[in-house]
């Protein structure tokens, strides 16, 4: 086999994998789920490029996986989180009202969305009827914060 047609392999494997592990577990991000299924697959591949390819093909075959990976989550979490691509999504299903989009987009809603999603993902937590970060949530503010310093968001 190729180092072509095993690196597409790889990335096809990594998204089905991605998509039985949204299925059929109890994981709702599906970053999280590629990731993953994404880093086994990866180095799986490496590993197979490794034993059965010269260098040239390894490091090809390792940058072209890891670019259809971040393309994939790129995409991914950019059809998550866009509110056009959302709504499109929501048009493609039926027509809708002006009034039943203002309702399906009220910032209200929206942000109980948000804050469900930090539940899940156990970034936070209700105490007292108060919101509070959790141990993981404090450590993703502090890495968002180094990203943000980091290109100059700050």
């Amino acid at each position: 086999m190729t180092w072509l047609v095993a690196t597409l392999m790889a990335f096809l494997a990594a998204v089905l994998t991605q998509y039985l592990l949204l299925r059929f577990t109890g994981l709702r991000s599906a970053v999280v789920a590629f990731a993953i299924a994404g880093m086994g697959i990866g180095l799986g591949l490496t590993a197979y490029l490794l034993l059965f390819h010269e260098l040239d093909y390894v490091v090809a075959g390792s940058l072209l996986y890891a670019f259809m990976s971040e393309m994939w989550i790129f995409v991914f979490t950019f059809v998550l989180g866009s509110v056009s691509a959302n709504l499109m999504r929501h048009l493609g299903k039926r027509g809708m009202t002006r009034d039943e989009i203002d309702m399906l987009y009220d910032s209200r809603l929206m942000i109980r969305g948000r804050i469900s999603g930090l539940h899940n993902s156990a970034a936070i937590t209700s105490a007292d009827g108060h919101l509070l970060p959790t141990t993981r949530g404090r450590w993703l503010a502090q890495l968002f914060n180094a990203v943000r310093t980091f290109f100059g968001h700050s």
